[in-house]
């Protein structure tokens, strides 16, 4: 097993060698290193549409948290103006600012825990079912979604990455924890007296 690994560690090399001797034939002296160093490149850019790849899905994942966590912020921004008369009174009552400010934390903390754990879970679900998702449209509609003719796949596949799962919930939960800190912030600084001023 271990002559196996590496033989294919060294194929690279070899081919590398293979293909120089083969090129050495007919191509100028002086062109064999650009030649030599171009083979030695070749595997790194063809990692590069992978990379490319995977740095889409992870933008457009950040858009779609980025999208959530502001909604969350707009959201508590709301409370936090409808309520400004009971924060108010909170505060006279003797709440201090970081009692006002955990209350608004938590709130905000709560609504991005929710949404984190009902995402995994119907993603996992749509993941688990997607198969079955996808014969559904084409009974309901009378349609081929995804015809096997042209996508070359008899079936929808689905491959659910544990890892993956852990990173967006752990993402999301750290961006909907720093989208409540503005709000929180702004309800802890609201002073009584301006809010009570025109009651």
């Amino acid at each position: 097993m271990a002559d196996l690994f590496q033989a294919l560690d060294q194929f690279p090399v070899t081919l590398k060698a293979w293909l120089m001797t083969q090129l050495s034939g007919w191509l100028p002296e002086w062109t064999l290193p650009l030649v030599s160093a171009a083979i030695s490149i070749t595997p790194i850019l063809a990692v590069f549409p992978l990379l490319f790849a995977l740095t889409t899905v992870v933008v457009i994942l950040l858009m779609l948290v980025g999208v959530a966590a502001f909604n969350i912020v707009a959201t508590l921004v709301m409370i936090v103006k409808e309520k400004q008369r009971d924060i108010a009174i909170l505060r006279t009552m003797g709440a201090t600012r970081g009692a006002i400010m955990r209350v608004f934390l938590i709130t905000g903390s709560t609504i991005g825990v929710a949404g984190t754990v009902g995402g995994v879970i119907i993603g996992l679900l749509m993941a688990r079912n997607l198969e079955g998702m996808r014969q559904a449209v084409n009974r309901v509609f009378g349609i081929n979604a995804f015809d096997p003719n042209f996508y070359l796949l008899s079936r929808l596949p689905s491959v659910v990455v544990p890892s993956d799962i852990v990173t967006v919930a752990t993402l999301s939960l750290v961006l909907t924890l720093l989208a409540t800190i503005y709000p929180s912030w702004r309800a802890a600084k609201l002073d009584p007296v301006e809010a009570l001023r025109y009651e």
